[in-house]
């Protein structure tokens, strides 16, 4: 029984709307027989490599979704496509495709290069276009073409012709080389077309294809709905092809391109009409028709029908046989007749009714103007999207006080009432969408929506699933620009009319109502910002304004409000424009409002100006189509989305990432609570048991390389976080970084990086940024000092870096080199202006020579050999290198000593790269021009400076739940990470059971504890010194270590001694022995990096061996 709200009221909306659709296959879409070509040698994709092929359908009609399917789940492609018709880009949403733009007469949703992104394979399905002009060029080519040409993946483009070019065959069979004389508009465009398509220097197939028939399509379907017409027409006879081999033969091609090819694609045996429908109803048990006369069936007869029956064609489809090696599925039409009606049978044509449900909520306000702009709005999404989607116009508050008789009698509805009546609805879906009509993420946004969705949900039954469409103006997302052109619009408008104001004289303030939301009020900044791009070329400059704000300090950032905006901004002539950032007038912007009356006094103070106002954004154009956007990608999200009452505290713990922050969060915290018992998974083991055999007996450039996750102009380099992970064994606890994220290792890496227009935006940001900052420099020299508003302008721009963007590495240091700014020179300038100050890395500090924060393979080797020699061994040589006894050697000598140091490593004597330039010379060591000498003193200071960053990195990679200390277990797994291979599963168990051990290590306790590593081999003497036969126990051990130090203050804490003693000592009688911890202390010491890696030929056979038997055996 459904629960219901004793206070809901029944309340009137706007009737549901079905979309009817016809399918086949149990998933909604065309099913793919599995007698469509398996598998295709030719497309067998090469292990290892980056990508998947993808395909791009011009059209995704009858034909288009066939090949789409068949492709994506027959050979693997990925697969995008365009469409015209709103329902069907809601109906190919539904089946799972997500990539569906609308294309129209040649014009894109979407930038052409974000529609080409990655596309190897194109077909066009779409039929030319009639012209008014005789104009035949295709739009589509015109739109596509030059970004197609630039497209180095693009293999393979397919055309989907016509057989109607070739015109009547006179009785003799055509194959691809006869002469095209149609005489009818369609066939001459569609050669025409053809031989643009041929003529564009793209890998083009041309295929022309005979009558497509298939499930749902064709003579059958004719019979089915009693609409077939049997005309005796003698001698007119022609082709057909079934859908499957339409797809057989476009398959084929694809593994065996041939470019500039024309193909007919046809069956066996062409017939007439009359017989083909005799065929078809007898498969039905459907009466046949009567035989119409030409002269009976053209009266009743459609120009497309007539166009058919106007020529008689018999062709040769001998060569996709002998040269693509086609076997038809369907030979000729009753083969296929009869497949049709077995997958009609399977999966009949079914009426489908969904109901797409959309709420498009506003605030709310005692003003009528802000509701009935808000049903006005939902009528043009309905236009636009053609009855498909049923648009619910709710508000959050205040809207249902509103006299009826000032709604056009119709009263306001709150979206708490519409959601709750809509549910107690007889209707066939449980999902919706909302989408706000805000201009940032304000706490009506974030909070207020969520707890209503779970209060309607507290009250019935029904599980349902939503989604929450993104704001109008999206900090995370700054390329998105809607709202700003809508502005820009405006003020352009203006511009165009008060024409005798020059560019330098004509100024633009922002000006919203105010906000107590932080967030809200870098939504305006990041619109002020977009506007001076857009209107570089017409306005000086743009800045921004509040109307209203609480006189408390923490709602500063409102300033300036108008009122004082033009003294802030130092504003006293020329043309000032007031950008209204208001959905609707309110009490501010009427006749008489606050508004109209603050500029009165403004301008009486100031009689040089001249003040102009844009109207509110009202139910603009732009707007419907930014809400248009918002609705498919929030739909794209509903399948993976449901409403969990007990969630909505978290609900939006990511609003950058709208709805599916939720899961992303709550994956995040399954990913790191890691309570000991959730371990890796199978998948996991593998690339942890082959990360660390790479690690351990792998060359270091192919080390290097498989760890180091930036790529600059096709050279490798690491970050910090890179370089402690080439160390760090991987230790099989779930919250562990894993797989390389160099593409030629893993290729699913690529799919992370940022969009082009994503970049280009970043790109404008920082330059703008910088450009602004050294102008704001300059002017502090002079007396004038910077314009506040620049200041203001510096400030926003500053906010929007660090809350919007949340670039990787690779592409910010890309960005950086485009403008030629060195990372050290930009992390400078953010420091000095304000901006974030990243934690500094010392050992950059120290070898960074050109300021780019990265390592580079000879740092990294250079890196590795400090680590690896014990400080005994650089003492001597920086002796037997002092050649006068000055206590100091030279640069030279010092390369010279760092060659040796690195042939005495394992891993330097296996790297095939080491030559006489291989060490780094750092200018901090030797100076500017490298002549300085350098003492031993500092080398050492140097090297354990290195050292000291090192640790920290090591701390910050055990420290999993990033609290800033070690858990027992955390410390606990740093000691074992590097114990044989074999036996790491056995001691992860150990480490498993230190549940009841609540001890915190910080970073010093680690830090002295790394130091206290290097006394092993003194700690062995004194651990053999005291023991006894049963081992030591925590006081002997305590001893031992200081006396390991020299006597000095101890370096391990008791707190670690509780650790290893709860790991080492396996009876439980309180002691530890020697061999056990000492063994893996000093492969814990060693960290792989001394490991012997130059093996032989029988040795690397024997560890070939024992790899593969560890592998299998582990799995099972």
């Amino acid at each position: 029984m459904e629960k219901r709200s004793p206070l809901r009221k029944r309340i009137e909306l706007p009737p549901p709307v079905v979309t009817p659709s016809v399918v086949y296959g149990s998933n909604g879409s065309a099913s793919i027989p599995q007698h469509i070509v398996p598998a295709l040698h030719g497309l067998t994709m090469v292990p290892g490599s980056k990508k998947k092929p993808k395909l791009l359908v011009l059209g995704m009609g009858f034909t288009g979704l066939r090949v789409a399917m068949a492709f994506r789940e027959k050979l693997g492609f990925s697969v995008c496509g365009t469409v015209r018709r709103v329902q069907t880009k809601l109906e190919l949403i539904d089946q799972g495709m997500k990539q569906i733009y609308f294309l129209d007469n040649g014009k894109l949703e979407i930038d052409t290069f974000r529609l080409l992104e990655d596309v190897s394979h194109v077909l066009m399905c779409i039929p030319p276009q009639p012209s008014m002009d005789g104009d035949y060029k295709d739009k589509v080519l015109e739109t596509l073409h030059d970004e197609l040409k630039k497209l180095t993946s693009l293999k393979w483009v397919g055309y989907l012709s016509s057989t109607s070019v070739y015109g009547d065959s006179h009785g003799e069979i055509l194959d691809e080389t006869a002469i095209l004389h149609t005489k009818t508009e369609r066939g001459k465009q569609r050669a025409l077309v053809e031989q643009q398509w041929l003529d564009s220097g793209l890998p083009v197939h041309i295929f022309r294809c005979a009558g497509i028939y298939g499930p749902g399509r064709g003579t059958l379907a004719q019979v089915r709905k009693g609409i077939a017409k049997r005309i005796n027409v003698p001698g007119k006879v022609f082709n057909r092809i079934h859908i499957d081999d339409v797809v057989n033969v476009l398959m084929q091609s694809v593994a065996s391109p041939s470019p500039g090819s024309i193909y007919n694609v046809c069956d066996d045996e062409p017939t007439s009409g009359d017989i083909a429908i005799t065929y078809a109803c007898s498969l039905l048990n459907k009466p046949v028709p009567p035989l119409l006369s030409w002269e009976e069936a053209k009266g009743t007869m459609s120009e497309m029908a007539k166009f058919f029956y106007a020529e008689n064609r018999l062709l040769s489809n001998a060569k996709i046989k002998n040269e693509l090696h086609v076997s038809l599925l369907y030979p000729t039409y009753r083969e296929g007749f009869i497949a049709q009606v077995d997958e009609e049978s399977v999966t009949p044509a079914t009426q489908t009714s969904k109901t797409h449900i959309c709420f498009v909520v506003n605030k709310g306000s005692m003003e009528p103007e802000a509701v009935l702009a808000l049903r006005e709005l939902c009528h043009n999404l309905s236009i636009r999207f053609n009855g498909c989607v049923r648009f619910v116009p709710s508000s959050c508050i205040l809207a249902n006080s509103i006299p009826q008789d000032e709604l056009n009698d119709t009263p306001a509805v709150l979206f708490e009432e519409a959601l709750g009546s809509v549910l107690e609805e007889p209707i066939s879906t449980t999902q919706f969408v909302v989408l706000p009509v805000y201009i940032g993420n304000s706490d009506a946004l974030t909070d207020f929506i969520p707890s209503v969705i779970s209060k309607v949900q507290e009250h019935t039954e029904i599980p349902f699933r939503y989604a929450i469409g993104r704001c109008l103006v999206d900090i995370s997302k700054p390329s998105d620009n809607g709202m700003a052109k809508i502005l820009a619009e405006k003020v352009l408008k203006i511009c165009h009319e008060h024409h005798e104001y020059q560019r330098q004289d004509v100024r633009v303030i922002v000006v919203d109502r105010g906000t107590t939301n932080h967030e809200v009020h870098l939504s305006r900044n990041l619109i002020g910002s977009q506007l001076n791009v857009l209107l570089a070329k017409s306005v000086n400059t743009v800045v921004t304004a509040s109307m209203e704000r609480i006189d408390e300090p923490k709602y500063d950032f409102n300033e300036p409000l108008l009122a004082n905006a033009f003294d802030t901004y130092k504003i006293d002539s020329g043309l000032v424009i007031i950008a209204l950032l208001f959905l609707t007038s309110g009490r501010h912007a009427v006749p008489g409002g606050d508004i109209e009356n603050t500029l009165g006094d403004i301008k009486a103070q100031k009689p040089n100006l001249e003040i102009a106002v844009t109207s509110p954004i009202g139910s603009h154009p732009i707007l419907t189509n930014m809400l248009m956007d918002r609705y498919f990608e929030s739909i794209k999200e509903l399948p993976f989305v449901y409403l969990i009452a007990d969630m909505r505290s978290t609900l939006f713990l990511s609003r950058r990432n709208g709805i599916l922050g939720l899961l992303s969060a709550s994956a995040a915290a399954v990913t790191y609570a890691d309570d000991g018992k959730d371990g890796p998974t199978a998948q996991e083991k593998i690339v942890g048991r082959y990360e660390n055999r790479l690690r351990r007996f792998s060359t270091p450039e192919r080390v290097f390389e498989y760890f180091a996750s930036i790529q600059l102009d096709k050279q490798s380099y690491m970050t910090p976080n890179d370089f402690s992970r080439a160390l760090t064994p991987y230790s099989f606890r779930k919250g562990v970084e894993l797989r390389s994220k160099n593409v030629a290792f893993n290729p699913s890496a690529a799919l992370h990086h940022p969009k082009k227009e994503e970049v280009e935006a970043y790109k404008q940001l920082v330059q703008h940024l910088m450009t602004l900052g050294d102008k704001i420099d300059a002017a502090k020299l002079t007396k004038q000092g910077p314009i506040p508003g620049e200041i203001k302008e510096l400030e926003m721009l500053m906010t929007i870096l660090t809350t919007s963007y949340s670039m990787d590495l690779q592409t910010h240091l890309f960005v950086l080199r485009e403008l030629n700014v060195t990372k050290r020179e930009f992390d400078t300038f953010l420091a000095t202006h304000g901006g974030p100050q990243g934690r500094s890395h010392a050992f950059f500090d120290l070898v960074d020579a050109d300021g780019d924060g990265l390592i580079s393979y000879s740092e990294y080797m250079f890196f590795t050999t400090l680590l690896s020699i014990p400080e005994r061994q650089f003492e001597l040589a920086f002796k037997m290198f002092d050649d006068d006894g000055s206590g100091a050697i030279d640069h030279r000598e010092f390369k010279q000593i760092m060659d040796l140091m690195r042939r005495r490593t394992p891993a330097g004597r296996q790297d095939r790269t080491l030559n006489e330039n291989s060490t780094p010379v750092f200018k901090n060591l030797f100076g500017e021009f490298a002549t300085e000498t350098l003492s031993y003193e500092k080398f050492r200071n140097f090297r354990q400076n290195l050292k000291d960053e090192v640790t920290h990195l090591l701390f910050e990679h055990y420290d999993v739940d990033s609290s800033g200390e070690l858990s027992s277990r955390e410390f606990a797994m740093f000691l074992i990470s590097h114990v044989d291979q074999k036996q790491l599963d056995e001691w992860v168990a150990k480490v498993d059971k230190l549940h009841d051990l609540d001890h915190s290590i910080s970073e010093k306790e680690f830090k002295d504890f790394y130091k206290f590593l290097d006394s092993l081999d003194a700690m062995k003497v004194a651990m053999e010194l005291i023991h006894e036969k049963k081992g030591l126990n925590k006081q002997q051990f305590l001893r031992a270590t200081r006396a390991a130090c020299g006597g000095g203050p101890a370096l391990v804490s008791t707190q670690q001694i509780d650790i290893i003693f709860a790991l080492f000592d396996a009876d439980g009688d309180g002691c530890v022995s020697p061999a056990e911890f000492l063994d893996v202390m000093e492969s814990r010491r060693d960290a792989g990096l001394r490991e012997r890696r130059d093996i032989g030929a029988v040795d690397f056979f024997k560890r070939f061996v024992a790899c593969a038997q560890e592998t299998i055996l582990g799995d099972l």
